[in-house]
């Protein structure tokens, strides 16, 4: 966290849509469509909330538990469990594997 003004959710997304568009976009490529699936709603959310809802899983409104010094490290690492999850499964299978998965 060495590179972020202070430890919270939202600097770890702006800090990682910021590697993306270094990335020309291909970093996050197929995250949100890889979510989808496992959160099992939320196609209209973004990334960020998605993720919030695997944190959260008990929450109807899981931003709102941001704030808290503890949730926001609860919230930052499943960010990282779930993005190492995507990333491995993304070499492995393929974007179009993540495409099909998301449609179906």
């Amino acid at each position: 966290m060495m590179y972020l003004p202070k430890e919270s959710y939202d600097c770890v997304c702006s800090y990682m849509l910021g590697m993306d568009v270094a990335c020309a976009g291909d970093l996050m490529d197929g995250f949100h469509d890889w979510l989808v699936p496992t959160v099992g709603h939320g196609d209209n959310l973004a990334w960020q909330g998605l993720v919030l809802y695997l944190a959260f899983p008990n929450s109807q409104v899981p931003r709102s538990r941001l704030g808290d010094p503890t949730n926001e490290k609860v919230a930052i690492s499943c960010l990282f469990m779930y993005f190492e999850s995507f990333v491995n499964f993304k070499q492995t299978n393929g974007l179009n594997k993540i495409k099909l998965r998301y449609q179906s």
